[in-house]
This record gives C-alpha cells, sequence and structure tokens, in this order.
C-alpha cells in the first residue's frame, strides 16, 4: 500500500516518456502482484504500475489544458458557475475603483473548447451578482496557465493542474446569464451570506465564522493570514481532521446514549454500532459543506474506516489508517499530490500518530511539534513562523472545539435568533485578541533557506519531543545546522549576485553583496496582490541579509508597483526613486549619488538634475554597479534621447546590461550598445506580452554586438554571478527547476551570440 502510494506520487510529479502514458496496464500489473510470490517481487511490480497509475493522471491533466498554441484567442461558450465566486471593489492599481469578479465554471459538453477541464474567469467593470450553479454565455480570452519560474513565490501552474483547470482568462463580451440554483455550493453561498449578515457588528467573526461552518475564506483580509501563518494556526479556519472529526465525535456520542428500546425491536445493533450511520452522514454532511477540500476528503476517509472498525468492532492500527486514507485519495484524486495542503494535510496526521497517547503531555508534545517541526514546512511554503504558535494553539484548538465551532455551526443551522452566532463571535473576538497579544510578545523565527533544510528542522523537534528513540538526541543541533545558513553562499567581498525575478511585463531585479542586499525596481502591482508581497518578500526572507537599498527606477506600477509588499525588509528613507513625487516615501535619485557596500560600489548616472525631463520614462534612475570581478548595468525604462547622452558622458562599459524599456524600439540604441560594450543582457518583459517586446529590431542590435540576451520570459528568473566564479555562465531558473507542467526553457542559439528570444 505505502510503496504504491509513494510510486503514484512520484508519478504525477516527474511523468514518464510519451511511450509510457498508457493506463491499460495499471490493473494487469496489480492483479498480477497479487498472484506473484515473494513480497520483493511484489512490491516492484506494484511500484511500477502505482508510477504507471501517477504519470497517466499527470499526462491527462496536462493534456487537457488549453493548447499553447491558441493561447490568447478569444473563444465563444456556455458554462456553468461551480464553487463560490469572488466579488470585491478593486482599491488600488490602474482599475481602482472598479468591480471584480473571479469565478470557476465548467463548460458545457458541447462548447466545443480545445480542452476538458475547468475555466477560471475573471470579469471587470459589470457589477454583476454571481452565485453558484448560474449559467452564463460569454465571450472570453483563454490563456494556459502559465507559471512564473522563481526561486520563490507561488506556482500556479502546478496549482492549476491539482485543481482541474485547463484554462484561465476574462470576460470580453457578457452576453446571458440566468439564476439556477446551484445545489451544495448554492447552499454554502446561502448560509456564508446569512452568518456575514448576522454578524455585520462582528466584522472579524463575520470573515472567520463563514470559514469554519461553509469553507467559505474568501473574506479574510491580508492581515487575517498574517496572523494565522505566524500563529501557526490556519489549520483551524480550514474545515478538515479537526472538524469532521469534532463534528463526527459529537453526533457518535449523542446517538451512542439514545435508549436501547427505541431501536431493539428493529435492529439488533448496539447503541455504538447504531450510531455509525449518523455520525457518518454527519461527517459527510460537514464535507460537502467544505467543498470536499482535500483535508477533508482524507478526514473523511479516516473517519470512514474508523466509523467502519466501530461497527465490526475491531482494532484499525494508525498506521494503517493514515496509509488507507492516503491511497483513497490518490486513487479517486491523483494530481491532489501536487498540492501543498495534501503535504500538509498528511504530514499533521502523522505527527498526531507519532505522539498518540493518554494525558496532557502527548497532547503538548504534539502541538509543539505540529508549531514548529511542520511549521518550519509552513514557514518556508508561506513565510513567517514563530514561538506563538504551541502557545496559540494549545489557547485555541480546546475552545474552538468546545465552543467556538459547536456554536458556530449550531447557530448557522438551526438558530434563527442569532444568539448563538454572536456568542461563538464574542468567544471568537477574545481569543483571537489573546493570540494577537502573543504574536507581538513572541518573536517570528528565521524562514529556512530551502526545503530540505525545513524538513531537517521538522526532523530535529520530532527528535527532541518523540516520546521514542527516532535519533540520538545529540543529532538534533547537527539537523539545525542548514536553517541556520542560507542555501546559496553569499559572494566574498567585491562579489555580487544580480537576480531577475520573472514578474510578467514589470521588472524587479535584487543585487545580494557579501552582507547586504539591493534592490532596483520592485515589480508591478496587480488586482488584489502585488510582485513585493507575493514573490520578493518571501524571497528576502529566505536570503538572511538586510536590505540596505532599493531603487524604483520611477513610477510606472510595472516597476514601483510592488514597493507596499516589501517596505518592512527597508529602513526609512532607503528607497531612492527617478519620481520621487510617485513613489511614496521615496528619496529624489540623482547623478552623482554612490553607495559602498562589501566592497560594491552603487552609482547613479542618471537622471542629471541639470536637464528639464519631460517624459516619465526618461526619468528613469540608472544605476552602475562596480564590484571587483565585474560591472553591471540597470536602465530602467530610458529612451534614446537619455542614452545619446550617457553615451557623450561616457564611463558605461558593463559586463550585463539591462535592455533598455524591455526592449522597446524606442530604446537600445547602436551608440548606446557600443558604449556599453556588454558581453551578457537580460530583458524583463512578459510572455506573449501585447507590446511585442522585446522588439526584433532590438534582439537584431544585439545579435549584431555579439551580446548574448536572456529573456526572463522564457528563462524564468536569472542569476549572474560576479565573483570568484565571475566566468560562469548565468543560472537560468527554468532549466535549473524543470517540472512536466512548466514550459520548458527555449535557447535558440545563434552563433556566438547565445540569444535566448
Amino acid at each position: 500500500m505505502w510503496f504504491f502510494a509513494a510510486a503514484v506520487v512520484a508519478g504525477c510529479w516527474f511523468g514518464v516518456p510519451g511511450e509510457m502514458r498508457a493506463l491499460w496496464p495499471v490493473p494487469l500489473l496489480v492483479a498480477a502482484a497479487l498472484v506473484v510470490r515473494g513480497r520483493i517481487t511484489a512490491g516492484l511490480v506494484l511500484v511500477f504500475a502505482g508510477y504507471l497509475y501517477g504519470n497517466a493522471a499527470l499526462q491527462q491533466g496536462l493534456e487537457g489544458r488549453l493548447p499553447a498554441a491558441v493561447s490568447g484567442q478569444t473563444f465563444h461558450f456556455s458554462a456553468t458557475v461551480t464553487g463560490l465566486p469572488e466579488h470585491e471593489r478593486l482599491s488600488e492599481g490602474r482599475r481602482a475603483g472598479e468591480c471584480r469578479r473571479r469565478f470557476r465554471v465548467e463548460p458545457d459538453p458541447d462548447a466545443q473548447l480545445p480542452l476538458s477541464g475547468r475555466v477560471d474567469l475573471s470579469l471587470y467593470e459589470h457589477c454583476i451578482q454571481l452565485r453558484p450553479g448560474d449559467r452564463i454565455q460569454v465571450n472570453a480570452r483563454l490563456y494556459t496557465p502559465r507559471a512564473r519560474v522563481n526561486q520563490a513565490g507561488f506556482d500556479s501552474a502546478r496549482h492549476a493542474l491539482s485543481e482541474n483547470v485547463a484554462a484561465r482568462g476574462y470576460v470580453r463580451d457578457w452576453l446571458e446569464h440566468s439564476t439556477r440554483p446551484g445545489g451544495v455550493d448554492g447552499l454554502r453561498w446561502h448560509l456564508s451570506d446569512r452568518v456575514r449578515t448576522i454578524l455585520a457588528d462582528h466584522p472579524r467573526a463575520a470573515r472567520w465564522v463563514p470559514a469554519l461552518v461553509t469553507g467559505d475564506r474568501r473574506h479574510l483580509k491580508q492581515e487575517d493570514w498574517r496572523l494565522l501563518r505566524q500563529t501557526g494556526t490556519a489549520h483551524l479556519v480550514a474545515i478538515s481532521g479537526l472538524h469532521i472529526t469534532l463534528v463526527t465525535g459529537l453526533v457518535w456520542g449523542l446517538f451512542r446514549f439514545v435508549p436501547p428500546w427505541l431501536w431493539r425491536r428493529w435492529s439488533t445493533l448496539s447503541a455504538q454500532q447504531l450510531a455509525v450511520v449518523p455520525a457518518l452522514a454527519a461527517a459527510i454532511s460537514y464535507a460537502a459543506l467544505a467543498g470536499f477540500s482535500l483535508p477533508t476528503q482524507r478526514a473523511l476517509v479516516m473517519t470512514a474506516v474508523v466509523l467502519l472498525a466501530l461497527s465490526l468492532r475491531r482494532a484499525v492500527p494508525r498506521g494503517r489508517l493514515l496509509g488507507l486514507a492516503l491511497l483513497v485519495v490518490l486513487l479517486w484524486r491523483p494530481l491532489s499530490a501536487l498540492s501543498v495542503g495534501f503535504w500538509l494535510s498528511f504530514g499533521a496526521v502523522a505527527v498526531l500518530g507519532l505522539m498518540s497517547g493518554r494525558g496532557v503531555l502527548p497532547l503538548v508534545r504534539a502541538q509543539c511539534l505540529l508549531s514548529l517541526g511542520l511549521g518550519a514546512v509552513a514557514g518556508w511554503l508561506f513565510g513567517g513562523w514563530g514561538l506563538a504558535a504551541p502557545l496559540a494553539n494549545l489557547v485555541l484548538i480546546p475552545l474552538f472545539s468546545a465552543a467556538v465551532v459547536p456554536l458556530a455551526l449550531l447557530g448557522t443551522l438551526v438558530d434563527r435568533s442569532g444568539w448563538l452566532l454572536s456568542g461563538a463571535a464574542a468567544l471568537l473576538d477574545t481569543a483571537m485578541t489573546v493570540v494577537q497579544a502573543l504574536a507581538r510578545a513572541t518573536p517570528e523565527l528565521p524562514v529556512a533557506a530551502s526545503l530540505s533544510a525545513a524538513l531537517l528542522a521538522a526532523l530535529a523537534v520530532a527528535v527532541l519531543l518523540a516520546p521514542g528513540p527516532l535519533l540520538p538526541r545529540w543529532s538534533a543541533p547537527l539537523l539545525l545546522l542548514p536553517w541556520l545558513w542560507p542555501d546559496v553562499p553569499e559572494p566574498g567581498p567585491g562579489g555580487f549576485h544580480l537576480t531577475v525575478f520573472e514578474v510578467g511585463q514589470g521588472q524587479a531585479v535584487a543585487v545580494r553583496t557579501h552582507e547586504h542586499m539591493v534592490l532596483y525596481d520592485l515589480g508591478p502591482q496587480w488586482p488584489g496582490g502585488n510582485a513585493g508581497r507575493n514573490l520578493l518578500s518571501p524571497w528576502l526572507e529566505k536570503q538572511r541579509a538586510p536590505v540596505e537599498l532599493a531603487f524604483a527606477s520611477h513610477g510606472d506600477d510595472d516597476h514601483a508597483g510592488g514597493w507596499p509588499g516589501v517596505r518592512q525588509h527597508l529602513p526609512e528613507g532607503s528607497l531612492y526613486s527617478g519620481e520621487a513625487h510617485r513613489v511614496d516615501g521615496a528619496r529624489p535619485c540623482r547623478r552623482g549619488q554612490s553607495w559602498r557596500l562589501d566592497d560594491v560600489t552603487f552609482e547613479v548616472l542618471w537622471p542629471a538634475p541639470e536637464i528639464d525631463i519631460r517624459k516619465s520614462n526618461n526619468r528613469s534612475c540608472v544605476v552602475r554597479i562596480r564590484g571587483r570581478h565585474g560591472t553591471a548595468l540597470l536602465t530602467g525604462d530610458i529612451l534614446k534621447p537619455v542614452e545619446y547622452w550617457l553615451a557623450e558622458q561616457g564611463g558605461l562599459d558593463s559586463d550585463i546590461v539591462q535592455v533598455p524599456h524591455h526592449g522597446s524600439h524606442s530604446s537600445s540604441s547602436y551608440t548606446f550598445l557600443r558604449a556599453v560594450d556588454a558581453e551578457q543582457a537580460f530583458v524583463s518583459a512578459g510572455h506573449g506580452n501585447a507590446f511585442g517586446h522585446p522588439a526584433e529590431s532590438v534582439q537584431r542590435r544585439y545579435r549584431q554586438l555579439d551580446t548574448a540576451v536572456y529573456n526572463n520570459a522564457r528563462t524564468g528568473m536569472i542569476v549572474f554571478r560576479r565573483d570568484e566564479q565571475h566566468n560562469a555562465a548565468p543560472v537560468l531558473w527554468r532549466a535549473q527547476a524543470r517540472r512536466p507542467w512548466r514550459a520548458p526553457l527555449e535557447t535558440g542559439h545563434e552563433g556566438a551570440t547565445d540569444m535566448i528570444e
């Protein structure tokens, strides 16, 4: 069972060549494993069968996606709204004040779309109230799910594959809309809306209680998630094993004490056996209210096995129970192995099994291991974990189990007056006030620099807390050593690493010196997020180097939009911009300014204060980096007139140059490129962007000057290293971190230019 499950997971993550994609050999191999003699032989056959099964699911998911050849085209289709649509009014960015609707649809079978799966859509401007089950007819521009590949950040392509999302896009023409009953999702919508109305005077509870009752987390704010991450309590607002077990146990206990004379006339079952049926019905109903999310699936399977064992009066070992739940989930939804929740969910149950026992001490040990051990992994995934987690869980888990969740469920389902919901809200507000105080009073811990370091830290905590001897306890400090150091060695004094992030149509660059970090441009913002919060901040937390200085080349959103997400990492007054009046808290960037960090000089070459500049792009702050082992020139969005002026001043020669203005034909003049005389250049541009960046004429100029150009839309994140190994080629992240669901690195070598378009 365990070998087969592990092989399914491996098949989903890594896949096999195309000629081995067929699913039909799997049942034959499983049958063979059941009849062959010898455990080793049977195990090998099952491993091969599991790998083929996982790979078949992977390939089916990949082939069901919108083909890349038609990505970006507009399609006409009818569909049904599924899940819980998100409604919001944007408060920032160029669409501030507009309505946005984000929702998932199931296209009609006769829609003739070149995909098989669901579609995630966005709708702007039209403030239309959408509900689960609604029927729509639209013209929508659809795109193949494609993740931006960086060392940190969310892998949206993998998430889409695990959720059976075959395309994403936005509605261009809203043609027809009719309201229909929404089934279970419609009931979730109705209950969530009713709870929020009743709790209108309790803003926090109005956001949190729907998450506890129906799994509706749409209204949780960024500060809510930040508190949950910091205190390791995010599991409390995800209907999972804790909640399913609680409801099942309450119903089973209630029916367990039904008087025998009520059923003995019709059945010979004991009260314990009789209570299994309503308990299982309650578990299924609560899982349905949560939309049958992965944690609820796992909890439901385990609950069903336990209830079956109770009805048969047999004991089921914990390890077999967990393995059976894992196997059922993987057979039902194999691609769920690609989701983060899969690993955290089963990891938490394994931890609870490891620390099982009677009394208070095993409970305390389990909570400490969940909060600190599994918390180290969650911190690496999401950023943020701290010493408040064990205390917060010891306070909140009993309170939620004994009072908040039961009151919230009863108040939602049976209480029309709302006083039960008000009681749950009062308890929740008090508890979260205490948790906020704990979070302020306890320090946050450094985030592990790599997944392996996080796993070793979790093992170290388990070694210290486990009742049995996993490993000698003296090994725990050794296991923690990787957590104390960064994943990649820092450059020595005088050296620097220049990292170019893939952020779409925008730019974000980080320069690492021996002990410090400098940011140049902070990425774009978009409705509901920005590159600073979603990408740069998680990456910076893993680098273990303080940000000393930052530049937002100019005020456009694609260069300065990420500023709100990273400002907590910067000292006051350390941000400079060529358009300081457009970037909150920035100081003017002017020619002649310079800083020296770890024997690396950062010198501002432009803008010149004596020259009147009219165009915003031409106000971009141009910075030259000079170290012992190389130089780099960062140009922002300057246009040709500024390039000519800089070429006249001289001192531009650099090993690495940022292609100005994302490769627009209005920049990268021959005069400028000859003055720079760079060996390597990089373009920050969005994949398939509407501007045609980088322009073919620009690419031709770099080819003629034998400059190797790297486009991060094709390569993913790029790392140029200028230290003792400064002659090494840059690290291209799409080649470094290959995955079946990611577009492969496209090199397109052209002679000595090493051109990556």
